[in-house]
């Protein structure tokens, strides 16, 4: 069984439900493709992969897409930063420090781009300092002083344990992850199996 997920899912989420399906079903194989949720979306689309794990709403006319449990997402900043002791209240506070983010396509992206629409901002009304293409040098990127990210709290646990990053204190909305198949490809049994375990 192919499967695809985002960056977050496939390194966060998904391994430990699919190291309990390989110990339930040992005779069947799962293979794991990774990529961003575009990506993911874009192959499931040509049904080079069975079932994709994404972490944003989708498009396409031709994917079922059904939600899931996803995660929390948090603003960090390295130690010493000014929201550290003095978050950011409104929009005009937001364009004060330097962001990093992920790269376009990504749902992390998708996600920071909601927060600051919702706040009347965009990228564009922002610095963007970095722009990476992946959740673990992003996070060595603010750790390093590199300004603010938005990024999943199981991304970001374990360096605001070890102090190496502060999580702000600024509300932010619960992000639901989506699992999308084809609408024209058979859904076989190993896979009915596999979405009744989520």
């Amino acid at each position: 069984m192919r499967l695809g997920a985002s960056q977050t899912i496939a390194n966060y989420w998904l391994l430990p439900l699919m190291q309990r399906f390989r110990e339930q079903h040992p005779g069947i194989a799962l293979e794991l493709a990774v990529g961003n949720s575009t990506l993911v979306a874009q192959m499931v689309h040509d049904a080079t992969i069975n079932l994709g794990f994404v972490e944003g709403e989708i498009t396409d006319a031709t994917l079922n897409s059904q939600s899931l449990p996803g995660d929390q997402l948090a603003l960090i900043v390295a130690p010493g930063h000014d929201w550290q002791h003095c978050p950011p209240s409104d929009a005009e506070d937001l364009k004060t420090s330097p962001w990093g983010m992920r790269e376009v396509g990504s749902g992390t992206r998708s996600a920071c781009e909601k927060v600051l629409m919702d706040q009347g901002l965009s990228t564009e009304d922002v610095e963007v300092a970095f722009e990476l293409p992946s959740n673990e040098a992003l996070c060595v990127a603010v750790e390093a002083g590199a300004g603010a990210a938005i990024l999943s709290t199981f991304v970001v646990a374990p360096a605001v344990k070890a102090n190496r990053l502060v999580s702000v204190n600024f509300k932010l909305p619960q992000r639901q992850f989506y699992v999308l198949r084809h609408k024209e490809q058979h859904l076989f049994l190993a896979e009915r199996r596999f979405l009744a375990l989520l």
